[in-house]
């Protein structure tokens, strides 16, 4: 897992179309006697939001009905009373994770206007919101929802494409973003009443999607089981999420992890997370099933590691950077320390061109309460390289097995420490990284200087590489690698490595690309012809 963020999520368990599962939002739909109602609401009488849950805006809704005596009271476009949203077919979703919920308010009278989300190529239809059987599950309603404390978010009518802004997050884990989701197993409305939202037994290894480009704050895959949801980080636009990376709190995997395929599932969501700043997002779902793959074992990252670890990466890279036997040495660092922003990225911007959030707080050597996240890297940690070490960024996407004290943790290389020292074999890690390990907790030191070993392995990584933009396709940052790019040729033109980036010197969107990993590896791809984009290919994760 990839891109961790502390915080609470929607448990979607009640679906509401003209009937409601808690209080209800007034909405005016068409009034008795043959008059079309005013395009039948956007769908918030889902908007039911606990703490942890949130309010259910979901996007587009149906034509208003000509007739009938809705059960919350509004007056329609021609008088009468008018129905909560006509015959709106998309449903909300009510939260309720923790809390009594609160309302989040009426759509307007006319309904709202009509979503602005770009509906991208390749993106799943839906039919009046309807998402029908054969993409994933068996069939059900598709909606938007928000945390109803400053995010937003709207989805299309004829795609799974979602627009909005998340809020600032808060150390309390309440405003936590937006997103939009599926039932997976409910019948198309035929008239006035709400289709059930049935469970499914869900088959296969884990998720497979495919996203028009992950948001600057990153993203999560929410599925439920037995009316428990389970989360995973995703830090790509495209990659499988296999069932052993969902957690009940997946932002520090602290919760329960998901033992298999769920048995009982009722949806499947793609949330956007809030981040230190608000900030906007507009996204779409271009492929999601139940994957078929078999999962890496243990040791490729996807296993849980003894006391508390996270497992370990793949193949350990001989001859790469490591600190020998017992000869490493651990801090802990966090973004608000210093870490640049902007850059193209909406808050923080590390040395190798990874965007970066934060949210929550407190104090300490290695404040637990505090989480930051970063894109495109497949760990749920990350690190930072002495200064001197990392050169021009010749190790930016490395991965290293960090083990101390009987764990063991695997982190992504997506920054450099200009404090730390080259000697000793320093590594400044994520603040999540540290927790895991126990550093700075208590009375345990931050600063280990013993007992600390750590080795350069193969990043355990789902999807191809990910090409960056510095500003201009000049510059390019390629991430979510197998192991670091030593050489990089696009369109004739070989590029010279600097300050993290890949500086070819002319534009070379589009173009193809020849890339060369410090291990031997050599593959073709094209790079992307908008920054955040595949190459259509990655590094094979075996060592030599």
């Amino acid at each position: 897992m990839s891109s961790s963020k502390r915080g609470s999520w929607i448990a979607a368990v009640c679906v509401v179309l003209m009937a409601s599962c808690a209080s209800k939002a007034t909405d005016s739909g068409g009034g008795p006697g043959g008059t079309a109602g005013s395009n039948g609401g956007s769908g918030d009488d889902g908007s039911v939001g606990g703490s942890s849950g949130g309010s259910g805006s979901s996007g587009g809704g149906g034509a208003g009905t000509s007739s009938g005596t809705g059960s919350s009271s509004g007056t329609g476009s021609s008088g009468g009373t008018g129905t909560s949203s006509g015959t709106g077919t998309s449903s909300g979703v009510a939260g309720t994770a923790s809390g009594a919920g609160t309302m989040a308010g009426p759509p307007p009278a006319d309904g709202g206007p009509p979503c602005g989300a770009t509906v991208a190529a390749g993106a799943i239809a839906l039919s009046g919101n309807y998402l029908a059987a054969g993409t994933v599950g068996k069939g059900g309603y598709a909606y938007a929802y928000d945390d109803g404390k400053g995010s937003t978010a709207c989805l299309a009518s004829t795609a799974l494409c979602g627009k909005g802004t998340t809020g600032v997050a808060d150390a309390a884990g309440t405003i936590w973003g937006a997103g939009i989701g599926v039932n997976l197993n409910q019948a198309a409305a035929t008239g006035s009443a709400s289709p059930a939202v049935n469970t499914t037994q869900v088959t296969g290894t884990g998720v497979e999607y495919q996203l028009s480009n992950l948001p600057p704050q990153g993203m999560r895959i929410v599925i439920d089981n037995g009316g428990t949801d389970y989360c995973a980080p995703i830090g790509s636009a495209s990659g499988t999420v296999y069932w052993s990376s969902f957690n009940t709190k997946c932002w520090d995997d602290s919760g329960t992890a998901l033992s298999g395929a769920p048995t009982t599932a009722t949806h499947l969501l793609f949330q956007v997370t809030a981040d230190a700043t608000s900030t906007p997002f507009d996204v779409c779902v271009t492929g999601a099933s139940f994957a078929t793959t078999t999962p890496p074992p243990p040791d490729a990252g996807n296993g849980g590691g003894s006391s508390g670890g996270n497992g370990t990466g793949g193949c350990t890279w001989s001859g790469g950077p490591a600190s020998g036997n017992n000869g490493g040495e651990l801090t802990c660092y966090w973004f608000g320390q210093g870490t640049s922003r902007g850059g193209g990225c909406s808050s923080f911007k590390t040395y190798c061109g990874y965007c970066g959030t934060e949210s929550g707080g407190g104090g300490g050597t290695c404040p637990s309460g505090i989480s930051d996240s970063v894109s495109n890297i497949a760990t749920p940690y990350f690190a930072a390289f002495p200064v001197g070490s990392f050169g021009q960024g010749k190790y930016c996407g490395m991965c290293v097995d960090v083990s101390y004290q009987g764990k063991t943790v695997t982190a992504t290389m997506v920054d450099e420490c200009a404090t730390c020292t080259d000697s000793g074999g320093h590594i400044d890690l994520s603040l999540g990284a540290a927790v895991a390990l126990g550093i700075g907790q208590g009375n345990a030191s931050g600063n280990p200087k013993s007992g600390v070993t750590w080795t350069s392995v193969a990043c355990p990584v789902t999807g191809d590489i990910v090409a960056v933009y510095n500003g201009s396709s000049s510059q390019i940052y390629f991430q979510n690698v197998a192991f670091p790019v030593a050489s990089a040729n696009a369109g004739g033109t070989s590029a010279s490595q600097s300050t993290g980036f890949w500086n070819f010197g002319t534009a070379v969107g589009g173009k193809a690309v020849t890339l060369t990993d410090t291990l031997g590896h050599t593959i073709h791809g094209t790079i992307p012809t908008s920054s955040g984009g595949s190459i259509g290919a990655q590094f094979p994760a075996t060592c030599n």
